[in-house]
């Protein structure tokens, strides 16, 4: 059971503030298939936390980001 809050003009917006970040063992792959068919809020890149990561915006407004470790690449 859930409980739909009355006072709220739509009560199914996203609440979350923030990303869901997602590992994948190979986001290149990934990236391949979602590219097209997803809304892309930033694409594909090498990021200096040494991630290698991309983000999505789903259906409902929330943020997805999945990515790869890439820290041993810099060794």
């Amino acid at each position: 059971m859930f409980v739909v809050p009355q006072d709220s003009p739509d009560p199914f917006k996203p609440a979350l503030t923030g990303s869901i970040y997602l590992f994948v063992d190979d986001v290149n792959a990934f990236w391949e298939q979602v590219k097209n068919k997803a809304s892309i809020k930033s694409p594909l890149a090498d990021r200096s936390y040494l991630m290698k990561d991309f983000c999505i915006v789903d259906n409902n407004g929330y943020e997805l980001v999945f990515g790869q470790d890439i820290s041993e690449r810099s060794k």
